[in-house]
């Protein structure tokens, strides 16, 4: 039955226009292949799902302080590049709160001098102290503006919104967790799916199953990574946006103090689509290696297990804390911001090393098996 199989699959393939073969047969395999994934395998359930965890958890306003208010306001006044104007409104507000800071003095002089009683010089120094809250933010303005002036090409803005996307854990490594949690549970049974129902001996059998099947699920696979990460990102984006804004996307990487030490000319758009280009590397990694694993194991159990440790375990022991695997695993490329602000380039380095080499030699595992 099997050498009928052989004969008769070629023998179907002549049958067809020349011109038309390659597309048809491609058009078919894409449609099989998502069919398997999508319905059969309840694939476009998780993706449903994963969008809804992600709305969920993002309900939640970001709380927005009074100093972020104050620095905001300033915002207003100081946003962009610095000139003329902005240099004699910093200069108005410093002397306004040095006059403050005098007639403070002088009220305290006037009570030791007893010309005012305790409830009078309460009374004056009130609405002075009110006036003063804000000068701490003031000072803060100034250094950051002092700051911008040292290079044409940054721009003062309001950074919160970019230092909540850049730094903090529910940016990066939650929605890391999230990802590979759901791309594990997605694609662990794409490969095992045809060596469990027992296709593999007829998709192989075949000189079109021998590499364009695996191609084709393959290229599904990074869709639905792909997928999965414009998903994240874009709740989060959406999210900071309503919060802060996004000023000055173009301005420099380096208008934000954090990264003053990387060359000028990135601008902050370019550098937000790096990070994203950092976190589609980590999971193009491990659809890589789920492809490997699958390939060796051909259970899905068997999959889930071995990828949720090699993948998952390092992430889950950085979450709580347990740092001796930081550098075994995904994260400096979900959390390169972070990684750079600290200056620890050998990190991603090494991690780019690792699971790169690790993940080219899983596809090649894959693939030299099936031909």
């Amino acid at each position: 039955k099997k050498k009928h199989l052989q004969l008769r699959i070629p023998m179907l393939q002549n049958g067809l226009p020349k011109r038309s073969k390659k597309h048809i047969y491609a058009l078919s395999l894409w449609k099989q292949e998502s069919y398997k994934l999508f319905r059969v395998q309840k694939g476009i359930w998780l993706i449903l799902l994963f969008v809804f965890l992600q709305w969920y958890s993002h309900q939640d306003q970001l709380y927005i302080s009074m100093e972020q208010h104050q620095w905001m306001s300033y915002m207003d006044k100081l946003a962009g590049p610095a000139n003329e104007e902005k240099d004699a409104f910093l200069q108005a507000q410093d002397t306004y709160y040095r006059d403050l800071h005098d007639q403070y003095e002088q009220i305290q002089q006037c009570y030791l001098q007893g010309s005012l009683t305790l409830q009078q010089k309460q009374t004056m120094l009130i609405p002075i102290e009110n006036q003063l809250y804000g000068e701490q933010a003031f000072q803060n303005i100034k250094e950051y503006y002092a700051y911008i002036k040292q290079d044409p090409h940054r721009e003062a803005l309001i950074s919160y919104g970019y230092e909540y996307l850049f730094f903090q854990d529910s940016t990066n490594l939650i929605p890391a967790l999230l990802i590979l949690l759901f791309v594990i549970l997605t694609l662990s049974n794409i490969v095992c799916y045809d060596y469990e129902q027992h296709r593999d001996r007829l998709i192989f059998s075949t000189k079109l199953g021998k590499q364009s099947v695996w191609k084709v699920k393959l290229m599904l696979a990074l869709l639905c990574g792909v997928c999965f990460s414009v998903i994240a990102i874009s709740f989060d984006v959406w999210k900071i946006h309503q919060t802060y804004g996004f000023s000055s996307l173009h301005a420099s990487i380096t208008s934000l103090t954090q990264f003053s030490m990387l060359p000028p000319e990135i601008t902050i758009l370019q550098f937000i689509i790096f990070t994203w280009f950092c976190k589609l590397f980590a999971i193009t990694c491990a659809i890589c290696l789920l492809f490997g694993l699958s390939s060796i194991l051909r259970q899905q159990m068997y999959v889930l297990i071995f990828a949720s440790l090699i993948i998952l375990l390092p992430l889950l022991f950085t979450s709580m804390k347990l740092s001796f695997l930081n550098n075994f695993s995904l994260l400096p490329a979900f959390d390169i911001a972070n990684v750079i602000k600290d200056k620890h380039m050998i990190v991603p380095c090494f991690t780019a090393t690792f699971y790169g080499s690790l993940s080219v030699y899983a596809i090649y595992l894959t693939f030299r098996k099936e031909t």
